[in-house]
């Protein structure tokens, strides 16, 4: 699950010929919400539809794009778990791929990573989610491990993220439904609880929690 296995090669590039205009309607054609842009030098940037549409929709990027615009890119040869965090600490939906060289070789969408993600087997198994917070200094991956093992289940997946308060929030799957033992351990070691999703359904609602998880990563 490498990042140049979910390439979108056609995905439109804007150029500082276009004009806003132009690059509004290649974004409404593919229906995306960003749009690489590669100027005359061969540097790329990401321009959004907002950022787009204030600008005069006759004048040809080339004179109304700014250095300062988002610059986010992977290469080719990156795990797609690796890029997770791009997505959301930019708030994007769409990241453009590079090269080894750094050359523009096509862009990654939010979309096709979580269908991505939703087709690995963990995804497809019944089981819980639950959110935990707690600070970094209290933060014991083998310790997470024991409480759940100790609760009969097994970790699926794990994902640690720093929140705003610098606490870290870490997602956790398990392979169970019924938790409610396993949260009483969590507690009782002063873990925060923010949140428990179980599902018994088939793998489409496991499918579902990605769209939360990347509103977690402020996606």
């Amino acid at each position: 699950m490498i990042v140049k296995d979910f390439i979108r090669y056609d995905c439109p590039v804007a150029r500082p010929q276009h004009t806003p205009a132009e690059a509004l309607e290649m974004m409404c054609d593919y229906k995306i919400s960003q749009i690489p842009y590669i100027d005359e030098n061969e540097s790329l940037a990401l321009l959004d539809e907002i950022t787009v549409g204030e600008m005069n929709p006759d004048e040809p990027l080339q004179k109304q794009v700014k250095n300062n615009y988002l610059n986010p890119y992977t290469t080719e040869n990156q795990h797609i778990i690796e890029v997770l965090s791009l997505f959301g600490h930019n708030n994007i939906m769409l990241l453009p791929v590079v090269d080894a060289d750094k050359n523009y070789v096509g862009a990654l969408l939010a979309e096709d990573v979580a269908t991505a993600l939703g087709n690995l087997s963990a995804f497809q198994q019944e089981g819980a989610i639950i959110v935990l917070e707690t600070p970094p200094y209290d933060y014991s991956l083998s310790h997470i491990a024991q409480i759940v093992e100790s609760s009969d289940a097994k970790i699926l997946q794990l994902f640690v993220n720093e929140n705003n308060t610098g606490n870290l929030d870490i997602i956790i799957r398990v392979n169970q439904t019924m938790v409610h033992r396993m949260l009483q351990t969590f507690y009782r070691y002063n873990y925060m609880v923010k949140s428990v999703f179980a599902s018994t359904e088939n793998g489409d609602d496991l499918k579902d929690r990605y769209s939360l998880f990347m509103k977690f990563l402020n996606v």
